[in-house]
């Protein structure tokens, strides 16, 4: 397998679209051979700096005062002073748009790279994967812009699209917990490796041909100083912060249903402390940043 980073020439203003030009030219030279291509991008990040074109097919008309642009400072600064800084619903929608122009914009790459692999028939034979690390909250807690304060599913939620060789199983759904940690051993039971190692996830394929019928668990956890607020949830139930949410009711996670159903929450709390026994969750120890690590993860908003 041939692996090569493009990450570090990458910076929040890099377009996708320059990522898969780095790529097109990767498979120039290995495209003939077995190959492992990862594509990163900041792109769908703030700031929010679509192209123009973008924004105003998802915002026509906008006479506000926030601009093209939806720079992290500012997002910064409402997150910091909630009250004083309150953003009105023109406002917020602006910044929504912004967010779906990269989104299109992204997508429109996405696009380009699908198509190139056609044309060097590489499509039909390829394992495609499409996914996300994190949502963006837009004002369902108070804060707009963010992903970094809370563990509730609009953060949570991601994409997770999967291209089998020869498109097997296409138009596919499973309507089943899937975790990031399901990706890898995915990957080792699609491309039929032999390993010992031990994951902690397990092959998203056991949904596809039901080779498992037991409820999945996912458990979510933010680090934070103090303490390591977690959430445990499955398909229906998730239990976050001393609340349950029946997800099936309520999506947006808005009422706790605990005293109305008391047995779900203990089998929750009881299921993520055995998680909590056989996983590396825990209270981690503490590490120190380097300036420079301090800078980068306070570009990306990560820390204050």
């Amino acid at each position: 397998d041939i692996y090569e980073s493009f990450e570090q020439e990458m910076t929040h203003a890099s377009r996708f679209s320059d990522i898969v030009e780095k790529g097109k030219r990767f498979l120039d030279e290995h495209g003939d051979e077995q190959f492992f291509l990862f594509l990163h991008t900041y792109e769908v990040h703030t700031p929010y700096t679509p192209p123009p074109e973008y924004l105003e097919m998802f915002d026509p008309g906008y006479d506000g005062d926030l601009g093209e642009e939806i720079t992290l400072q500012y997002l910064r600064s409402v997150f910091e002073n909630p009250v004083r800084l309150r953003v009105s619903e023109k406002d917020r929608r602006h910044i929504v748009a912004a967010y779906d122009g990269e989104i299109r914009n992204m997508d429109a790459a996405f696009g380009d790279l699908i198509a190139d692999l056609r044309e060097r028939q590489l499509y039909d034979k390829t394992l495609i994967v499409f996914t996300s690390d994190h949502g963006e909250e837009f004002g369902e807690r108070g804060r707009h812009g963010w992903h970094s304060w809370t563990l509730y599913d609009e953060l949570l939620t991601v994409p997770l699209l999967i291209k089998l060789p020869e498109s097997r199983y296409r138009g596919r759904i499973v309507g089943e917990v899937a975790r990031g940690i399901d990706v890898l051993p995915t990957f080792v039971d699609l491309l039929d490796i032999d390993t010992d190692q031990p994951f902690e996830g397990h092959s998203l394929m056991d949904r596809v041909l039901n080779r498992r019928s037991d409820v999945v668990f996912a458990v979510s956890q933010r680090d934070y100083v103090g303490k390591l607020p977690t959430s445990i949830r499955t398909a229906r139930w998730k239990l976050y912060d001393g609340a349950l949410y029946d997800l099936a009711a309520d999506p947006v996670e808005r009422r706790d249903v605990s005293a109305e159903h008391p047995h779900v929450k203990a089998a929750l709390d009881a299921n993520l402390a055995v998680i909590r026994s056989h996983s590396a969750l825990g209270d981690a120890d503490p590490i120190e940043l380097d300036e420079a690590l301090r800078r980068e993860l306070r570009d990306l908003g990560y820390i204050q």
